[in-house]
């Protein structure tokens, strides 16, 4: 929680990449997560959905301190120049579809 008593967003973006070859799209994600942890010190990570290879997710957790407005920026040009990069080698990034969500309660063991 902040100093206001809500907590931070996480961001989940997920697509499907049926379209692009699994090692071109895992490149360039690798470059967005670079590029994101770069501009705003927020490590991400890349998961793929167990009952489909084609659904993958990205999941970012702002640390203390990075407000989610300057992680969606980071993001945002880091899809970007990932994007760019894609082009050139005759790809399209596909289509993003990002969530927010932010923790309800913690639950604790007793």
């Amino acid at each position: 929680m902040d100093k206001t008593g809500t907590t931070a967003e996480e961001l989940f973006v997920w697509y499907r990449c049926e379209d692009i070859p699994a090692t071109v799209l895992l490149t360039a994600i690798r470059q967005i997560l670079d590029g994101v942890a770069t501009r705003c010190g927020v490590h991400g990570r890349v998961l793929m959905r167990q009952d489909s290879a084609a659904t993958w997710m990205e999941h970012y957790v702002p640390r203390a301190g990075v407000p989610v407005e300057t992680l969606r920026l980071a993001l945002a040009e880091s899809v970007a120049e990932a994007a760019a990069v894609l082009r050139t080698d005759g790809h399209v990034m596909p289509p993003r579809h990002i969530e927010a969500f932010a923790c309800v309660a913690e639950y604790t063991m007793r």
